[in-house]
Parts: structure tokens; C-alpha cells; sequence
């Protein structure tokens, strides 16, 4: 009986590292927390993600929060709240998070609960932490590039013909000045 519990050991031992490979191989953050306590704990590459050392994150889902753009904390907030009420199976969020340089880098975190308390209420939740920043930055471009095309489009479209030419450079830099975001531009001759 010895020797089943010493290779049941042995097997757990051998499939822990086999996942912590898997995942420090893919460049994933992870992240256990524990609902009731609100502590998190992070695995290295969360850190590193994000430019910190080990412990210069407090190991909080607070700390975490802090962490989340203004204009994304409401989003990923009600994911968590919505998966821990049980009304979607996961969570999955994309955010930035705020780097050691101030700088915001994209994430996309995701995660499920593995652990209830005898009322049935969400003990823990283990996630993943994705670096998505150049995929945002190539969409980004791409959204540029397709607007930027869309623009040429519409304007080359109004000269189709050459009646009401001054309307037409009008209503072509009305479409520029919306493009640029800018309140009114001017021709100086």
C-alpha cells in the first residue's frame, strides 16, 4: 500500500511540473485566488509580464484592480462579479495593466473557479495572464490603416464628377477634420 501512495505522490510530483512547464513555456501568467480572503497568489512570469520583481505586487485581488486602466476596470470587475455569481461559466477579460514604467501593457486574463465552500459559494478560481500587447498594437494598425482607406475612398467617391467642386472640397474637409479628430482645419493660400 506503501508503494501506491509513494507513486500516487510520484505521479502528482511528475504532472505539477509537467503543468508549471506548460505554462512558463507558453509566457503565461497564473494566478490562484481565494475569494474569501481576496489573497492572490501570482506565479513569476506574471511578474516579469508586467516588469516587477516577486513581492513588489501585493499578493491581493486588490492589489490586481489597482493594476487595471481606468477604462478597462469596470469590464474585467463585472466578469469576475458575473462568473462568481455563476451566471457565465469563466471569466475572460482583455485589459492593460499598468507596467513597473508606467506604461499600460494588454493582457488577456482568464479564469474559472475549481473550489466551493460547503454553501456552495465560489472559494477559488485559478486564471492565466496572456501578453496580447502586439496583437492590440497590430489591430490598432490595422483599424488606422482601414480608416485611413475608407477616407481616401469616400473623398476620391465625391469627385466621381466635377459639378459643385467648392461644395465637394468642403464636404472633403469635413470629412478629413472628423478623421482627425480635430474642430475645424483651414487652407491658407
Amino acid at each position: 500500500k506503501k508503494n501506491n501512495i509513494d507513486d500516487h505522490k510520484a505521479s502528482i510530483k511528475k504532472y505539477t511540473e509537467q503543468l508549471e512547464l506548460a505554462i512558463v513555456s507558453s509566457g503565461s501568467g497564473f494566478c490562484d485566488l481565494n475569494v474569501k480572503t481576496s489573497d492572490v497568489a501570482f506565479n513569476n512570469q506574471l511578474f516579469s509580464m508586467l516588469g516587477y520583481e516577486k513581492g513588489e505586487i501585493e499578493p491581493t485581488i486588490f492589489a490586481w484592480e489597482r493594476l487595471i486602466h481606468p477604462d478597462d476596470k469596470e469590464g474585467a470587475m463585472e466578469s469576475l462579479r458575473k462568473h462568481i455569481k455563476g451566471e457565465i461559466p469563466f471569466f475572460k477579460s482583455e485589459q492593460r495593466l499598468k507596467t513597473k514604467d508606467g506604461s499600460w501593457k494588454w493582457i488577456l486574463n482568464t479564469g474559472k473557479t475549481i473550489e466551493w465552500d460547503a454553501q456552495g459559494q465560489v472559494k477559488r478560481i485559478v486564471g492565466t495572464y496572456i501578453d496580447i500587447n502586439q496583437q492590440k498594437q497590430s489591430e490598432g494598425l490595422l483599424r488606422k490603416n482601414l480608416d485611413q482607406q475608407k477616407l481616401i475612398s469616400d473623398i476620391l467617391l465625391l469627385f466621381n464628377e466635377f459639378s459643385d467642386f467648392e461644395n465637394k472640397i468642403k464636404i472633403s474637409f469635413k470629412l478629413i477634420t472628423s478623421y482627425l479628430r480635430v474642430s475645424g482645419s483651414f487652407i491658407f493660400i
